[in-house]
């Protein structure tokens, strides 16, 4: 038997790199774009020919406001024009400071409330951060943190600046300290945090310019940037697959689906029998219609994608 091949970080993040979801650079610039695009637009309907600047000039000359007074009229353009642009700097201003501030409320809510993974503290779980550290690149070992959530089981990584940070709830890991000594599904939860740490998916800048569609009403804020956010998710679980020799994928799925206690009795080909199926009209569109505003992919595409050996995009439809 051969000796296995050791995995350095180079060839770690270039397979990392090449399973990608290929619409999620896309949509992060259409999304980027749209939302200036269509501030443009009202502009234009505001303070273009025969926009709504012009109909009041207009009224204002028609009612004899101004008179004989192109200078007034002027003034009054210059005016709103400068005002517009002053309170749009002012208002991107308020969301950075204020996204800043809710950055900050949540390191501080895991320091305060959670316990930090150590070597002393959830040891397993602390190699496991240097290890994905060493292998995706990081000069810096983000911090992680375990807290008891009152049975909820979620994970979810973050920054402030100068510092990244996982937060694991307390509830996903006593599967591995208290049941199923299950370090491959924590390890797959946790690849998968790393992963929007290592795209930047919870920096400020990225999360500015990917939530610009949301200026736009109802298109922006419930189709497309949920579209981004389930590629994205598509995204790092294929960082997740790598940084776990794809181990334990499908059934962090059935984790999620089924829960702590039970998932380890699922049997995943049977639940893929009923994915892979052919499915009439009114599972079709129930699926389709759960799945069109979600931030993550429906698990049965989620599992689906994960199980793929071709390593193809997951559907976001």
């Amino acid at each position: 038997m051969s000796e296995q091949t050791v995995r350095t970080p180079e060839s770690v993040q270039k397979e990392i790199r090449n399973r990608r979801h290929k619409a999620e650079l896309p949509l992060f610039v259409i999304n980027s774009i749209i939302g200036p695009v269509f501030l443009c637009i009202a502009g234009i309907v505001l303070f273009g020919e025969y926009g709504i600047v012009d109909l009041i000039k207009e009224g204002l000359e028609n009612a004899e406001i101004t008179e004989t007074s192109p200078e007034f009229s002027a003034f009054l353009i210059g005016f709103i024009a400068v005002f517009a642009s002053i309170g749009a700097i002012g208002f991107v201003c308020y969301l950075i400071i204020l996204s800043l501030i809710e950055y900050y409320k949540g390191y501080a809510s895991n320091m305060a409330y959670g316990i930090r993974v150590s070597e002393e503290n959830f040891p397993e779980i602390y190699a496991k951060v240097k290890e994905f550290s060493k292998l995706l690149g990081f000069k810096k070992e983000p911090e992680v943190y375990v807290e008891q959530m009152n049975g909820t089981i979620n994970a979810y990584a973050s920054w402030v600046p100068g510092k990244d940070y996982v937060h694991l709830n307390a509830e996903v890991i006593e599967l591995l300290y208290l049941e199923h000594k299950d370090l491959d599904t924590i390890s797959f939860i946790m690849g998968h945090e790393f992963g929007h740490l290592y795209y930047k998916h919870t920096k400020l800048h990225y999360n500015f310019f990917a939530n610009l569609a949301n200026i736009i009403p109802i298109f922006g804020q419930k189709f497309m940037g949920p579209l981004l956010q389930r590629a994205r998710e598509y995204s790092v679980d294929r960082v997740a697959q790598v940084l776990t020799d794809d181990k334990c994928g499908a059934e962090t799925m059935m984790f999620i689906s089924a829960g702590r206690h039970v998932y380890k009795y699922v049997n995943v080909d049977n639940y893929m029998s009923y994915v892979n199926k052919d499915k009439n009209f009114i599972e079709k569109f129930a699926r389709f219609v759960t799945n069109l505003t979600a931030s993550h992919p429906i698990n049965p595409l989620r599992t689906k994608a994960i199980l793929d050996p071709t390593h193809k995009s997951g559907r976001l439809f």
